[in-house]
């Protein structure tokens, strides 16, 4: 201990562990260093009640921080301070517990402060996620969900830009209640008195709030508890075509100044039961002739369904592309390049069973009662509703097997699974019948086309 301490002895490589001190009183503190062979280490050494007592104070370091490493001057400075504490606090060791528990808990509290700022944060940027607008929900909406649809969402699109968007499309969704929704839908109903549109409205409505539900955009979807009762009983259209006005049909489809392609349609539909679009979608590489079959693809249940061609059908098939203009499509469009617009023919029935005291459409037919019927207004729709009714009732096809003509899924899901009989003949046979039938009420039909 009679070695002053100085930087060349702490530099110094040492054998063996040795300790070397500052020439001050021990009374008071002094500073003492230990020397190993591998490091060298500084303590504040003060006597306590006739005990020597030390506190560490850290590392010798040529190039010390004076935290976590001292030089000779650092480690000086430390004792003198170490010093003064102790002529304050004579409980050195105690007095510097405590103040390192101090410090932790302070320590302690700055994490957690951090930690809380991150978390307010955190919830600041995921509320203001959250709060945006309808117009944007509506596009991903349409993006991941609508896109997925057979018109990849037209439909839904035309309906919200025209009813939604414009006076909800620019609020958060966040903010949207029901009563928004509510009144929005009231309008529909009361001002334009379209209560299946706001039916229709809805379903997408609730479609969509649901999807911002799952995304955490919402807690919760403000359409819930709306019904579509809640804006007009929904009803069922059944309107269908006896064989009487079947047969007032046959004389008067000739003489309505229809399209050659829309006669053969109204005649194709009551014979195939077949869908409006599927059938104006038929191409000609889909059906055979020789084999008497075309293939309806891209069907509402999303499969393909093929349908046996009796005579009657089959003739009208062939007539309609002899006189149509080469195409792709057995109903061409003007240029041939694809389809016949999906509305061409519904347009031409509609604009034929105009009573007097409809306002008639600039530009369309002046036989304006041309196909009226004395059951009530008919749609291309109802052919296909005639022709199942005209199988079960006048053919003797059972209920099972003009459903499965019209392409209808058993309702019991066991059933769908399970049974997988396709029913092909007696559904070729139901095909066959009502081709018989509608062939003896429209023979006088089939005739050249008009100019």
């Amino acid at each position: 201990m009679a070695i002053q301490l100085t930087d060349a002895l702490l530099r110094k490589r040492v054998s063996r562990e040795q300790w070397v001190s500052q020439a001050t009183p021990r009374s008071t503190g002094q500073l003492v260093a230990r020397l190993r062979p591998d490091s060298a280490r500084f303590y504040f050494r003060y006597s306590d009640t006739g005990h020597d007592r030390c506190v560490p104070i850290g590392p010798y370091s040529r190039d010390g921080d004076g935290e976590s490493s001292f030089t000779l001057a650092q480690a000086s400075d430390r004792a003198r301070e170490l010093r003064a504490v102790r002529t304050r606090h004579p409980d050195l060791r105690g007095h510097l517990q405590r103040e390192r528990l101090i410090h932790e808990a302070a320590q302690l509290a700055e994490v957690e402060r951090i930690e809380s700022e991150r978390r307010r944060k955190l919830e600041e940027a995921q509320a203001l996620s959250r709060r945006i607008r309808v117009s944007t929900l509506f596009e991903r909406f349409a993006e991941l969900r609508l896109a997925r649809r057979k018109d990849g969402g037209a439909y839904t699109r035309r309906a919200f830009e025209k009813d939604v968007l414009p006076p909800l499309g620019e609020r958060a969704v966040a903010d949207i209640t029901r009563a928004d929704i509510s009144n929005l839908l009231d309008d529909i109903v009361q001002e334009r008195g379209a209560p299946r549109m706001a039916q229709l409205l809805l379903s997408d409505l609730k479609l969509m709030f649901t999807f911002a539900v799952k995304r955490g955009l919402i807690d919760h979807s403000p359409v819930d508890l709306l019904s579509g009762s809640d804006y007009g009983a929904r009803t069922l259209r059944d309107r269908n075509l006896s064989v009487d006005e079947l047969r007032c049909l046959a004389r008067k489809i000739n003489d309505a100044g229809l399209s050659y392609a829309a006669r053969n349609f109204i005649l194709l539909a009551l014979a195939t039961c077949a869908r409006s679009g599927e059938l104006i979608r038929l191409k000609r590489d889909d059906v055979n002739l020789s084999d008497r079959t075309l293939l309806l693809r891209d069907t509402k249940n999303g499969t393909n369904h093929l349908v046996a061609l009796s005579s009657f059908a089959a003739e009208i098939i062939r007539s309609q592309l002899h006189h149509s203009q080469p195409s792709d499509f057995v109903f061409p469009s003007r240029d041939g390049a694809t389809h016949i617009d999906i509305k061409t023919f519904g347009k031409q029935i509609s604009d034929r069973q105009t009573s007097s005291g409809q306002k008639q459409i600039r530009g369309r037919t002046k036989r304006s009662d041309a196909l009226a019927l004395s059951g009530g207004k008919w749609t291309a729709h109802d052919l296909r509703r005639t022709a199942s009714t005209l199988m079960v009732k006048h053919c003797g096809v059972t209920e099972e097997v003009a459903n499965r003509c019209l392409n209808h899924f058993p309702k019991d899901p066991m059933i769908r699974v399970y049974i997988c009989a396709t029913l092909g003949e007696p559904m070729q046979s139901a095909w066959y019948s009502l081709g018989e039938l509608l062939g003896s009420i429209f023979a006088p039909t089939q005739t050249k086309p008009s100019t």
